[in-house]
C-alpha cells in the first residue's frame, strides 16, 4: 500500500511526500523478511518467500530513484 500511494505522488510531482510513503514501505518490508526467515519451514519455503520480498523492495528502490 505505502509502495503505490508513494508511486502516485511521484505521477503527481511530490517526490518529498513519495520519499516519505517509500520509507514506509521500506521498514514494512525489512521487518517481512525478518519474519519470514524466522518462521520459514523449509528451504524452498523461504527461497520462495525472499524472492517474493526482494522484488518488492526491488520496485521500492526504483521508486525511489525516480522520485
Amino acid at each position: 500500500m505505502n509502495m503505490r500511494t508513494g508511486k502516485g505522488w511521484v505521477d503527481v510531482g511530490n517526490a518529498l511526500i513519495a520519499d516519505e510513503f517509500f520509507q514506509a514501505a521500506m521498514a514494512g518490508l525489512e521487518q517481512l523478511y525478518v519474519k519470514l526467515v524466522q518462521r520459514s519451514y523449509s528451504e524452498d519455503h523461504l527461497i520462495m518467500q525472499k524472492t517474493a520480498v526482494e522484488n518488492d523492495l526491488f520496485k521500492v528502490l526504483s521508486y525511489q530513484a525516480e522520485s
